[in-house]
């Protein structure tokens, strides 16, 4: 497949200014950075646009095993070459490690706790479910929940009881 080229002219016609930053307007991946979707020889690809801006505004080659990270303005939409740094991919990684808390670690945590304020069942709930003689579907209708969950529930996919023994139905003596 033919390497995709564009010129300094066409990144900017798909960005907006903002201040020094020069921000993508179009798509962009999951962690923000700008992604442009080509069509090569027939073939299409997703790419990120931050290496294609970088070689429009003649800055040098990246060297096998370098990416480009955002030193000045943080902005993972920027595409201003200026704003941009070169570097290997195993600096990043050792960066992260060293942050004491980093943006996603503190999404997973709120995350979680988000997940919990929004449970349908709480731990007595699923208890009540297991020791039930009532049919799914009643137990449904009665807490508002889908059978699916009730029987996931039931067979211990979902809300495992943390006082029994992970033996129970294993034959084991208790």
């Amino acid at each position: 497949m033919n390497a995709v080229v564009v010129s300094a002219d066409w990144v900017r016609a798909r960005c907006s200014d903002d201040g020094d930053c020069l921000v993508w307007n179009l798509k962009r991946g999951r962690s923000g950075q700008p992604v442009y979707h080509f069509v090569v020889d027939g073939t299409s690809t997703t790419k990120n646009v931050r290496p294609l801006a970088w070689k429009a505004a003649g800055k040098r080659e990246l060297k096998p095993g370098e990416v480009l990270t955002m030193g000045v303005c943080k902005n993972p939409a920027c595409l201003n070459a200026a704003h941009m740094h070169p570097t290997t991919r195993a600096e990043v990684l050792r960066r992260v490690s060293q942050a004491p808390s980093t943006k996603r670690t503190r999404y997973a945590a709120v995350t979680k706790a988000n997940r919990a304020k929004l449970a349908k069942l709480t731990i007595e709930d699923a208890r009540y479910v297991r020791a039930s003689d009532k049919t799914l579907a009643e137990l449904a209708q009665e807490l508002g929940v889908s059978i699916q969950l009730l029987s996931m529930v039931r067979r211990g996919e979902r809300w495992p009881d943390p006082d029994a023994s992970h033996f129970v139905g294993l034959g084991a003596r208790a």
